[in-house]
Order: structure tokens, then C-alpha cells, then sequence
């Protein structure tokens, strides 16, 4: 090999070790202690793993800020007529400073939320949260649910029910 030949490949492998250490690296450890205690309803428990600038948005509302959206995730929570069975959580998927978080959700409602009497409802249904970094603490939330799926299963108990 002749010194240029090896001054060239020293060069062009300097250049990838460079451009690799300049590709910036994320925490997940916050995302994922995040997503357990969102899943687990500790939503007093939140703060210290999001950014001042959080944002939140799913079907029914968007929020931005730490205080607004971790006030809204109690006061939803407490309104709501949704009994949560259980949260089945898949293989999270990482890329850069965006995660995804597949689960199961599986969870009940009254009848009366469907004009229907008698026995609750049961659904399960998928649902993805996407969480987005900055600093390592979570900056954006979205949750994702599959609404088709959710339609699909309300027809179904309905017309067992005869409604």
C-alpha cells in the first residue's frame, strides 16, 4: 500500500469517527419512566420528567406547558367515566429524540355513556403514545388511539345487546 493510498483511508476514517461523535445522543431512561407512570395514572408523579414547554395532544384535546398539561391529565382523569382495566405495553421504537410506545389498552365504560343500560362496556384497543425529547425530558406527547377499532367493537357489543 502506498502512503497516499493509507493517508487517504486515515483520513476518510477520521472523517466518519468525527461525523459519528457529532450525532447527538439521547436519554431514554426519562421517556420510559415517563410512559410507566403515565400509564399507571401517577400523573402527580410527572413532572420532573417533562420540559416547562409541554405539549400534549390526542382525539379530544391539546395542551401546552408542564403545569396546564399535567393539571389537565388529573382533572380528565377524575372526570372521566373510563374505569382502566390495563395497559399491555409493546416494544418501544427509538429514533433520534422521537419514541414510540405500542400498547394495548383495555378498559370499560358505563352503558349509559352509549344511552344503553345494563353491564359496561369492555374494549381493547390499540393505542401508540408518541413522546418526543429536548434536553432529555419529554417535550411532546401525543397519544394515538385506534378509533376504528374502538367504533367497530362499541357496534359489535351494541348489537349483542340487541341496541
Amino acid at each position: 500500500m502506498t502512503i497516499r493510498l493509507w493517508i487517504l483511508k486515515l483520513l476518510s476514517l477520521c472523517m466518519v469517527a468525527m461525523a459519528a461523535s457529532a450525532q447527538e445522543r439521547f436519554d431514554y431512561g426519562n421517556s420510559d419512566a415517563y410512559v410507566r407512570l403515565y400509564l399507571e395514572q401517577e400523573f402527580s408523579s410527572l413532572a420532573p420528567y417533562t420540559a416547562d414547554d409541554l405539549t400534549f395532544i390526542d382525539r379530544f384535546a391539546q395542551t401546552e406547558g408542564r403545569t396546564t398539561t399535567l393539571k389537565g391529565f388529573a382533572t380528565r382523569a377524575k372526570a372521566s367515566p373510563v374505569s382502566f382495566k390495563s395497559f399491555t405495553l409493546g416494544t418501544p421504537l427509538y429514533s433520534g429524540n422521537r419514541m414510540l410506545y405500542p400498547s394495548q389498552i383495555t378498559f370499560t365504560l358505563p352503558a349509559e355513556a352509549f344511552g344503553a343500560e345494563g353491564e359496561p362496556f369492555t374494549f381493547s384497543v390499540p393505542m401508540t403514545l408518541l413522546i418526543r425529547i429536548k434536553d432529555d425530558l419529554v417535550s411532546y406527547h401525543e397519544d394515538i388511539m385506534d378509533v376504528p377499532e374502538f367504533q367497530k367493537q362499541m357496534r359489535e357489543q351494541m348489537a349483542a345487546r340487541g341496541e
